[in-house]
């Protein structure tokens, strides 16, 4: 697929069902079913922009709605990206991202759910879940270097998925460099201009697509591309109310552009930013055609 139409979940994850969750008093109720049935729905009602993949913010989704969306996935054959809320296993507080993807095998159809712990809790995450006797589910300070990030390849698309404050690590977020067409950040983030920089530098560095979904109270939920600052911005929404912002990208363009010597390339024909210093163009995902 050389076109991918993604779609932003742009909705409120407020402080108070974040508490909810780490005291373990959080209760999945029917309506907040019947609300995300609704807006899924609304990613796939036209036919021209029906989402190949949708994205939730982090700490978005109950474990308990994972079947739902699991079932949506397969049945519209969507690809669905999201934060789980805080899940307490033993007085651990896990926070986990969670990436759904439909397959086919002959006449079965069926949906894949991965599950990741997050790498790095940011450090008001860490003072909110000791605040009520809860831990993290490692020692942050003797934690060792080894990651456990995936790279997936779904319907010819290549990409890694990063849960906030994991991107405040350099060398975790340029894992996948040369191997991804798009990273996707899931987030709860307050500090819009921080991360706009880490956001913009991940695609430059990485040359890959980036997109970023973050609580609506906060804002600044958008898909970037490696290109000058003008033009770099697809899509982007701050604040307003439950919608999801659709948008389309051409994956093809990007490693159309990323086969070429491009520091040789006319300035006409630069869609994109030079390639970064080491970039590998002898990747399976550059020779998919």
């Amino acid at each position: 697929m050389s076109e991918f139409i993604i779609g932003l979940y742009n909705t409120k994850v407020t402080d108070d069902s974040i508490t909810k969750n780490i005291k373990n008093f959080s209760i999945l109720s029917f309506e907040q079913l019947q609300e995300y049935i609704r807006f899924l729905n609304l990613a796939i009602q036209n036919n021209k922009t029906k989402c190949n993949l949708i994205v939730f913010p982090e700490l978005c989704i109950p474990h308990q709605a994972l079947g739902l969306l699991a079932d949506f996935s397969k049945k519209h054959n969507v690809a669905i990206v999201c934060g789980l809320k805080h899940i307490t296993i033993k007085n651990a507080v896990l926070n986990l991202i969670a990436t759904i993807l439909p397959f086919d095998i002959g006449n079965y159809t069926n949906s894949f759910i991965n599950l990741r712990l997050k790498e790095w809790y940011s450090p008001s995450e860490i003072k909110e879940i000791k605040k009520y006797g809860k831990e993290i589910p490692y020692n942050d300070k003797e934690k060792k270097q080894t990651y456990n990030n995936n790279l997936f390849s779904w319907n010819g698309l290549y990409f890694a998925t990063y849960d906030c404050f994991e991107l405040a690590d350099t060398t975790y977020r340029s894992e996948f460099k040369s191997y991804v067409d798009m990273i996707i950040a899931c987030e709860w983030n307050k500090d819009i201009d921080y991360f706009n920089h880490i956001i913009k530098s991940t695609a430059r560095d990485i040359h890959c697509f980036v997109t970023q979904v973050n609580t609506s109270q906060f804002g600044d939920s958008k898909v970037i591309a490696p290109k000058k600052a003008s033009e770099m911005t697809f899509l982007n929404i701050k604040g307003g109310e439950d919608n999801i912002l659709v948008g389309k990208l051409n994956i093809e363009a990007l490693r159309t552009f990323q086969r070429k010597e491009t520091e040789y390339l006319e300035e006409n024909e630069k869609l994109f930013k030079p390639l970064p210093p080491a970039f590998k163009k002898d990747t399976k995902r550059l020779s998919d055609k």
